[in-house]
């Protein structure tokens, strides 16, 4: 597959050590990671079109053509460790097969499995939605990803406002993006995939999760949260994450 032409990314890159790949989720851009520890690591943040400073693509993307447009921006001679959050996970599941040296994926709420149809259904629904009401849909759509929003009132205000900045266009190709994705369990391999999970989340159903982490063996990190682990469950994710970057220079 050619590479989309239409796609340009934003890709900021901060600090020394063993270079990480963090990749956000739909809605969402670069500086929701702004909480996350980067001690002692590369920092290499994306932010996907139309979200934070990448400008909006002219046509629709695949989730692939996400990946291919990261992987050349990256050097083949580093190793690298990606956390993609949500969306971000499926991005980063694409990286995993376009080389070697893509040595450990970290899936933040995320999954591995195709949508069924009707959640492909639902994600057809929203790009609809959005070209008439992505007041109302963002409004909606977010304190929905808390487990207890209340007690985020500040953090759900300041995403709102952040979504609003999106294109109606920009949110809609996403969500076609994330429901046309394949199924990619093939790359789960237990000692490269680690699952962050929140035991709440309302888009990725942990009893899946855990039946599959049965059947495959990967390591499954569960947080007191529901799809927003690094915003509920901060101080835990951190702790984790630490233990999983490994320091080393960045080139």
């Amino acid at each position: 597959m050619k590479n989309n032409s239409n796609i340009q990314l934003s890709i900021k890159t901060t600090g020394h050590g063993s270079p990480v790949v963090f990749i956000h989720g739909f809605l969402e851009d670069s500086t929701m990671w702004n909480g996350v520890s980067t001690d002692n690591i590369c920092a290499i943040k994306v932010d996907l079109p139309g979200h934070g400073d990448s400008p909006e693509a002219n046509s629709q993307y695949s989730i692939v053509e996400l990946a291919m447009k990261i992987h050349e921006h990256l050097s083949e001679d580093e190793n690298y460790t990606i956390i993609g959050h949500s969306m971000g996970g499926y991005v980063g599941l694409e990286l995993m097969r376009l080389g070697k040296n893509y040595t450990k994926l970290i899936l933040l709420n995320s999954n591995f499995w195709a949508d069924d149809e009707e959640k492909k259904f639902n994600r057809r629904r929203v790009a609809e939605l959005v070209q008439t009401r992505k007041r109302h849909f963002i409004y909606e759509a977010i304190p929905n990803l808390f487990n207890l929003p209340e007690k985020f009132d500040k953090q759900i205000k300041c995403l709102i406002k952040d979504a609003l900045l999106i294109s109606k266009d920009s949110i809609a190709q996403a969500s076609i993006a994330m429901a046309n994705r394949r199924d990619n369990t093939d790359l789960v391999e237990a000692n490269k995939v680690v699952v962050m999970q929140g035991e709440f989340d309302a888009i990725v159903p942990i009893q899946k999760m855990k039946k599959a982490q049965k059947a495959l063996g990967f390591r499954l990190i569960e947080f007191d949260s529901g799809h927003m682990s690094h915003i509920e469950s901060l101080n835990e994710l951190n702790k984790e994450l630490k233990e999983l970057f490994i320091s080393s220079h960045c080139r």
